[in-house]
């Protein structure tokens, strides 16, 4: 009887004026917490670690809801269809509330989920950023390269075009060199020939 009266002692609902009642009363309080844990253990199997579409949600609910009101009335209880009916509401009731719990926690799985893939896109947005900014970078360098690819080819071209003017002044100036000097050698022998044929000359007359 002391057992009875502690478990409902603060229970107001269902006050136990003996103990045929407070034992009716406590075999529907254990079947109403057992069908409770069946429905809680249900749902945290199928959203307790992952965010669930809300009529996904709804339809869980009202399937293991089902299951646990089953439950309920399959045990072994005294006292009537009345105190039955009692206990079921208010069965009901701590299962629809149990289910606005999941619902506020399923939200925020949801929120979470949503801040997750944001962060993933603000990461691929930096991150595609940073390798358009070495790409720039990249560009700069292959031009700057390119340039002074262009400017070593052109000194290149005009160290070349140096050299040959200078190699065509060095030929022209051995040809007219040379020239000068066949010039003059011919001038030389044709001297030598005229005092020869002067002299010649000059002998026959006497």
């Amino acid at each position: 009887m002391t057992i009875y009266i502690k478990e409902f002692k603060d229970d107001d609902s269902f006050p136990a004026a003996s103990m045929v009642e407070a034992t009716i009363q406590l075999a529907h309080t254990r079947g109403v917490e057992s069908a409770i844990e069946i429905y809680r253990t249900k749902m945290e199997e199928k959203c307790s670690t992952r965010y669930v579409e809300e009529p996904m949600l709804e339809q869980m609910h009202g399937e293991f809801k089902k299951i646990a009101i089953s439950h309920y009335r399959s045990g072994k209880k005294m006292g009537g269809r009345k105190i039955e009916e009692k206990f079921e509401k208010q069965l009901i009731e701590k299962l629809d509330d149990r289910y606005g719990i999941f619902k506020a926690e399923n939200k925020t799985r949801e929120l979470q989920q949503k801040l997750t893939e944001q962060e993933k896109k603000n990461i691929m947005k930096d991150v595609k950023q940073e390798f358009g900014f070495l790409e720039l970078i990249g560009r700069g360098i292959r031009g700057g390269f390119n340039a002074v690819c262009e400017g070593v080819a052109y000194i290149a071209e005009e160290v070349k075009e140096g050299v040959k003017k200078g190699i065509d002044a060095i030929a022209d100036g051995f040809t007219e060199g040379v020239n000068a000097i066949a010039d003059g050698f011919t001038e030389g022998v044709n001297a030598i020939a005229e005092g020869i044929t002067e002299r010649v000359n000059a002998v026959q007359m006497k």
